[in-house]
């Protein structure tokens, strides 16, 4: 099994992520069942460590927290992007979850990326065509999402196709008994 912890949006986010104009942007644009925020990708494991995992993710708590989603950016560049994404905010309270949850997937034996964490919801990627970016980003600059409060942690299973990926929540965990 592929999985990755990570948050569901509230429809109402998904809708107002959806109603950014995309006509002019070729690219793989996320559906709304696509559309979630990834605080930590764990990988290919088997149904006994999938197991342990979700014993592990049952202590001790992880602060409540309300988000928003604002403004929008590239990895990549304008010019070359490689996705499309919607920073979260605030983003200091999900950095101290994903490093909370890596300390607890790292003393299960699971080895996590080192690399500086962005919160964000991923909008589109795009393939090796060189695709310019720079009058989205301009007319989203100030893009906010409606408030939304973190209940729930999830663990999600990704299917991979050459459609793209289908995301499915395996487990959900309340955020008073992380």
């Amino acid at each position: 099994m592929r999985v990755f912890l990570g948050i569901e949006l509230p429809d109402e986010v998904k809708r107002s992520l959806l109603s950014l104009p995309r006509e002019s942007i070729e690219a793989r644009w996320q559906t709304a069942e696509q559309l979630h925020l990834t605080l930590n990708f764990i990988g290919e494991l088997d149904e006994a460590m999938v197991a342990t995992l979700r014993e592990r993710l049952q202590s001790p708590p992880l602060e409540p927290v309300s988000l928003r989603l604002k403004g929008v950016d590239v990895f990549g560049s304008a010019e070359h992007p490689k996705a499309l994404w919607v920073r979260v905010e605030p983003a200091a309270l999900l950095q101290h979850w994903h490093h909370t949850l890596r300390d607890r997937l790292e003393a299960v034996g699971l080895e996590q990326d080192e690399r500086d964490f962005q919160p964000h919801v991923t909008l589109a990627r795009f393939g090796r065509k060189a695709v310019s970016v720079k009058e989205f980003l301009k007319a989203n600059e100030e893009y906010i999402s409606p408030n939304f409060t973190v209940d729930q942690l999830c663990l999600f299973e990704s299917h991979l196709s050459d459609k793209g990926a289908r995301y499915e929540v395996i487990e959900r965990f309340p955020v008073g008994t992380l």
